[in-house]
This record gives C-alpha cells, structure tokens and sequence, in this order.
C-alpha cells in the first residue's frame, strides 16, 4: 500500500511539476501578451494626438478658405462696380464726343452758309 500511495506521489509530483512548468510559460506569454497591449495603447493614443492635430490643421485650412472666397468674392465685385462705372463713363465719353462732332459740323455749316459768305 505504500509504494501505492508513493506512486500515487510521485505521479501527483510530476503533474505539479508539469503544471508549474505550463504556468510558469503561460506568466511568460501573459507578460507578453501585457507588454503588446501597453505598446498597442501607446500608439493609440499617438495616433488619437495626430488625429487631433490633423482636425485643427484642416479647421485653420478652412478658415483660410473662406476667407480667401471672401476676398476673391468682394474682389469681384469692386471689378464689377469698376467695370460698371467705367462704361458709364465711357458711355457718357461717347455722347460728349457725339455732341462736341454735331456741334462742330453745325459750326462750320454755319460758317460755310453765314450771310455774306458765298
């Protein structure tokens, strides 16, 4: 009954040390499986911080923008108000010149026909 129950030992024995063995490969891969989570969390959080500086990037890009279809639209209309005052003038340019030549041409009819003048 004895080498039995030191069978039995020793088959226990070799079981806690193969158990310890497997524990002891599985702390191991823990510590790894641990370090890979950290390095995991690590460059989310870089990539959370790039993200974020991406938005603000994209948020000042926007902003010139705006501002720059802002300029380009009161641009257009200063032209538009230029380009309209200017035919204006041009327009009232032309009916001076029209008068001016109708008033010259009636003067020298006149001084061509004026009595005394044959």
């Amino acid at each position: 009954k004895i080498q039995e129950q030191e069978k039995y030992l020793n088959e226990m024995m070799c079981s806690f040390h193969n158990f310890k063995e497997e524990f002891g490969g599985l702390q191991v891969k823990n510590g790894q499986f641990e370090a890979r989570i950290k390095e995991l969390e690590t460059r989310s959080q870089s990539l959370e911080a790039e993200k974020d500086c991406s938005a603000l990037h994209i948020e000042e890009l926007e902003s010139k923008i705006k501002k720059e279809v802002e300029n380009l639209k009161r641009h257009k209309k200063e032209t538009e108000d230029m380009q309209s005052r200017n035919t204006k003038e041009l327009s009232d340019l032309q009916v001076r010149t029209t008068r001016l030549e109708v008033k010259d041409a009636v003067s020298r009819c006149y001084c061509l026909w004026k009595p005394g003048n044959s």
